[in-house]
């Protein structure tokens, strides 16, 4: 039989405090052979050992189960109908189950604890492991499959180590409170209602054992204990002490680390905390590389036979030049095998980012080893080349030096291998969304919409990179295939806000201020000391883009967060005050140091006020490979390429299921218009279209269009405020129409001559002319027709002046239909002037 070392003044603890809580279930899994795992506790509810179950692996406190994700009765413990522990359940409505869990591959989810119904597939209470955190779950259900306590906290270091951790799940029926401990630590809790999961008549280990049993567990399991009441903190404390190991290897689970680039060692120093016995790093290869860069590091060495309490390191070898020089951030996985009683081996997630020091030679922002490491010339700051300059782009990818000195990519070498083109010195759209895959998701059709269907300057901006895992260069990877998709032409603009999880380990009250605190620097402080500098750097940053890309329109999240993802609340609200500050002249200073800009039309997702239906998104109008494909549609394949969040799918009133199961539906067709410089959109009569259930509903009080009323926006890859096709057809290429020009020498720049209907290249007037009387004036106004005119009106007005100098009377307006038209002049004087202003709409 198994002890558990502990001082005496802990034993009297555990007696005084354990007497009213003694485990109704207590499994030791010391079993070395047979078929019975023996429940010690007064239930008595022994279980039936599966054939795939291994026994007899090295626990925490003797021996222990090792499970090998098999989701059949021989993968699993099943102690069936165990009405021993669950009569008791059933009156008290109150549990808490305690458990030693050890694993480092893991599902979606991986259930280790199962009490539920077996003919039921969402009547239960379970606890696991999850592979996109690394970390473990607890969760409530009672026949439903949403609203139901779901706990699933990121932790600070990944749990999934080959480490033995304690965890603690405490469900309170009556108060409506679950509460989730991570050895001895309370991570994370709800106050969601909930109702007690009954019946209960299935308790498992190893599997989901619900009316369709998956999502078997992978891993080790020690010391189960089941209580019929919800254990306090210090309680769970207790049960978290952990026997001394001896020897002990101390080493941290993940370790960041800097290069300048060049080959050299990395030291990761560890430690022998063990009381009594020398620590060996043993085994035919003690220290392994593994992981997605592992071919530029490898072991050069280690110390090795600590004595207890002694320090060494780990000497690693890193070369990023085997890598072509690209300076980004490299990711690779040391295993350790040690003489450790009970954990022979651990892993040490090894981050390395190349820091190219703060020497700027030539001033223009580029460090100049940075620029010596990729071939750029660092006493030319692009005005002798423009490819060694800050804005340069030397492997053509529509990624200027400084961004890819940002980003850690190479400036030689187009990585994502696509054609992309400068990004335009105007946008007509800008769209901000949180993560990748947001801007599909509950953005639908937007991009494809107005970057392929409608052909204007389309920027996509997405504040974090999904990053919270710390792989940003993955899901960046996946955004860029999708923006691809989606059919902009220029690289996602991507900040890299660090991603903050719901489920974040706080003391903040408002776990916003999380989110704040991580955006300042990257790093959470969580004394309230960089809240409003993350605030702060997020505004200033979005402002500096709408005044460099000068965007009509910008698009983004609810003000809510949709679901109430800190994330998408913190991006939508950054993006309202980042556009006042962007109209503010005198907001001038830093990287704010441009014209002000104001947008004229911002939309926010499902805002409250002037509300529009978005349509267009149903109708195909996208070419795509050869087929006609509708904007959700092209949004959908863009989706597809996000496969490390499942492929997800656009969220609309056009489909059911179609969203995450956990959140409501949040329809990309709803917006609301936050701002506007141009007036309201237009309200239509009451109107049928479906709901978020795709049900049929009337909308009444809305506007149902797009994004586009009262504006004059028209394709302009060159963004000099011509129409790209009016240009091709007066001009060779686009760079030959200058805006500023006189072409044909009338006196009249390219511009003007678009405003007007004329002709670039010949030298003509709009027809004006007044009788000889002085009381008739005649003029023809072409109308807005023919190429590059496409859905615009030319809007013109006749006016007076006695001197040349007040032109405040209109003598007449209108749209103009290219009719002669002749105006008189009710009191003709000696002298007169008159002047025809024309405005495309």
């Amino acid at each position: 039989m198994k002890t558990r070392p502990i001082h005496s003044l802990a034993l009297a603890i555990v007696s005084a405090s354990l007497l009213h809580a003694a485990p109704l279930a207590l499994y030791t899994l010391d079993e070395t052979s047979g078929t019975t795992a023996t429940d010690s506790g007064p239930s008595s509810s022994n279980g039936q050992i599966g054939s795939d179950v291994i026994q007899g692996a090295p626990g925490l406190f003797g021996k222990s189960f090792t499970f090998i994700n098999e989701v059949s009765r021989s993968g699993i413990v099943d102690m069936g109908n165990a009405t021993g522990l669950f009569t008791p359940l059933a009156s008290s409505r109150a549990i808490t189950i305690s458990v030693w869990l050890k694993w480092t591959d893991s599902g979606v989810r991986d259930c280790a604890i199962f009490l539920g119904d077996n003919t039921s597939s969402n009547r239960y209470l379970d606890i696991g492991t999850v592979a996109a955190t690394g970390g473990v779950y607890g969760r409530v259900r009672n026949g439903t499959n949403s609203g139901f306590p779901d706990l699933t906290p990121v932790p600070a270091a990944p749990l999934n180590g080959g480490r033995w951790h304690h965890i603690a799940f405490t469900v309170d029926a009556f108060a409506d409170v679950t509460l989730l401990y991570v050895d001895g630590i309370l991570v994370d809790s709800t106050t969601t209602s909930f109702t007690f999961p009954s019946p209960l008549n299935n308790f498992e280990i190893g599997r989901l054992g619900r009316s369709s049993p998956t999502d078997a567990f992978a891993g080790s399991v020690d010391e189960l204990r089941i209580y019929d009441s919800v254990l306090t903190a210090g309680e769970i404390q207790i049960l978290a002490d952990a026997p001394p190991a001896d020897p002990e290897l101390s080493i941290s689970s993940s370790v960041s680390l800097t290069s300048n680039g060049q080959p050299g060692d990395l030291l990761i120093p560890f430690t022998n905390s063990g009381a009594t016995q020398t620590l060996t790093l043993s085994g035919e290869s003690p220290v392994s590389i593994s992981g997605p860069d592992a071919a530029y590091f490898q072991v050069s060495g280690f110390d090795n036979n600590l004595a207890p309490s002694s320090t060494g390191n780990i000497r690693l070898g890193f070369d990023p030049t085997l890598a072509g020089g690209g300076a980004r951030n490299y990711s690779a996985i040391l295993t350790v095998a040690t003489n450790h009683p009970g954990e022979t081996s651990r892993t040490v997630g090894v981050r390395v980012a190349i820091d190219f020091g703060t020497n700027d030679s030539d001033g223009d922002g580029l460090p100049d080893h940075w620029e010596i490491f990729h071939d750029l010339d660092p006493e030319d700051n692009g005005s002798i080349i423009r490819s060694n300059g800050a804005d340069g782009d030397p492997d053509s990818d529509g990624l200027p030096n400084s961004e890819e000195l940002f980003l850690g990519s190479d400036p030689k070498v187009n990585e994502s291998g696509k054609p992309w083109l400068p990004r335009p010195a105007k946008a007509a759209l800008m769209v901000v969304s949180a993560h990748p895959d947001d801007e599909g998701i509950f953005f639908g059709g937007t991009i494809p919409y107005y970057a392929r269907t409608k052909n204007l300057n389309t920027l996509l901006v997405s504040m974090t990179s999904g990053d919270w895992t710390l792989k940003p260069d993955e899901r960046e990877g996946e955004l860029r295939d999708a923006a691809w998709a989606y059919g902009t032409l220029y690289q996602p603009l991507l900040p890299r806000f660090r991603d903050v999880s719901n489920s974040v380990q706080t003391p903040y009250p408002d776990k916003m201020d999380a989110t704040w605190d991580y955006w300042a620097d990257g790093i959470l402080q969580n004394d309230g000391s960089d809240v409003e500098a993350g605030k702060a750097r997020a505004i200033r940053y979005l402002s500096r883009l709408f005044r460099q890309y000068r965007p009509e329109i910008v698009a983004t999240h609810d003000l809510n967060g949709e679901y109430g993802h800190f994330n998408h609340v913190a991006t939508a609200w950054a993006v309202t005050q980042a556009m006042a500050m962007a109209a503010d002249s005198s907001v001038h200073d830093g990287e704010l140091a441009l014209p002000p800009w104001q947008i004229r039309k911002l939309y926010i997702h499902k805002y409250g006020d002037q509300r529009l239906f978005h349509d267009h998104w149903e109708t195909p109008s996208i070419d795509y490979e050869g087929t006609m494909r509708t904007p959700r549609e092209v949004a959908n394949i863009g989706l597809n390429f996000q496969v490390s969040q499942g492929r997800p799918k656009v969220s609309t009133v056009h489909a059911v299921g179609e969203v995450n199961s956990t959140w409501a539906p949040h329809p990309c067709e709803w917006w609301g218009l936050y701002h506007s410089t141009v007036g309201p959109d237009t309200v239509m009569p009451d109107f049928q279209a479906p709901d978020a259930g795709n049900v049929p509903m009337t909308y009444a009080g809305w506007a149902r269009g797009d994004f586009l009323e009262n504006l004059t926006l028209f394709p302009d890859r060159d963004s000099d405020e011509l129409p790209d096709a009016w240009e091709l057809l007066h001009f060779d290429i686009l760079r030959d129409a200058d805006p500023l020009e006189d072409d044909d020498g009338d006196g009249m720049n390219n511009r003007d001559e678009f405003i007007c209907g004329l002709n670039p290249k010949l030298p003509d007037q709009t027809p004006l002319s007044i009788s000889a009387d002085g009381s008739t004036v005649s003029l023809t106004i072409p109308a807005a027709t023919g190429t590059g005119y496409e859905g615009l009106t030319r809007h013109y007005k006749l006016l007076y002046s006695p001197d040349l100098s007040d032109w405040s009377t209109v003598l007449a307006s209108g749209i103009a239909d290219g009719e002669p038209t002749s105006h008189n002049v009710q009191e003709p004087t000696d002298r007169g002037f008159y002047r025809v202003e024309m405005t495309l709409r």
